[in-house]
């Protein structure tokens, strides 16, 4: 088997995921520790840092266990797994959302740090939200793709060989992903413009 950091290869990936079918403890051991860093990766890319990363990642291993069941493989787990990631990103940042809200316009987030230029961090803790909401704007599919290859930095042919579709189609829903997600700013922008 590979290192506990390693991802394991397709054919170790298989013989993995099917030992935490079957309920085997030490192989959902394994999986956690060979994808641990890449959650965490994809999760402080879509949201920054913050000290819920690591809660977060324990959240979508929850969500592996509960739904590995359901995995069909017609993926790589690697790409079902960034898809969770995603999702319970896009869940964290409705669920901050929603308790701003609740508050009344006062945050609910940790106190910036003091050694930190505070005009620049808000303005870097608002972009990231707008950017976080035009995201959330995107079909599913889209947004995959973009979060893979303009966040995540997988190749084309990686993303097209990992979701079983053409290269083509990958290019394609890269370009109206980010013609969407352009708009989407562009709307924010006006928005916010007086």
């Amino acid at each position: 088997m590979t290192e506990p950091h390693e991802r394991p290869s397709p054919e170790e990936e298989q013989a993995l995921l099917a030992a935490c079918q079957r309920g085997e403890a030490a192989g959902w051991e394994r999986l956690y520790r060979a994808y641990r860093r890449d959650a965490w990766a994809v999760l402080f890319r879509v949201l920054g840092p913050g000290e819920e990363l690591e809660d977060l990642v324990q959240q979508v291993f929850i969500r592996v266990f509960r739904n590995l069941a359901g995995f069909e493989g017609r993926s790589r787990f690697s790409t079902w797994l960034y898809r969770i990631c995603v999702h319970v990103a896009m869940d964290h940042l409705r669920e901050r959302r929603r308790r701003r809200e609740d508050a009344d316009g006062v945050s609910a987030e940790a106190a910036p740090d003091p050694r930190a230029d505070p005009g620049r961090e808000a303005m870097l803790r608002q972009a990231r939200a707008r950017l976080n909401q035009a995201l959330e704007r995107l079909k599913e599919d889209k947004r995959n793709v973009l979060v893979l290859h303009d966040l995540m930095e997988v190749s084309s042919e990686e993303i097209a060989r990992e979701l079983a579709i053409p290269p083509a189609t990958v290019r394609t829903r890269l370009f109206y992903a980010r013609k969407e997600l352009a708009r989407a700013l562009a709307r924010q922008a006006g928005d916010l413009t007086p």
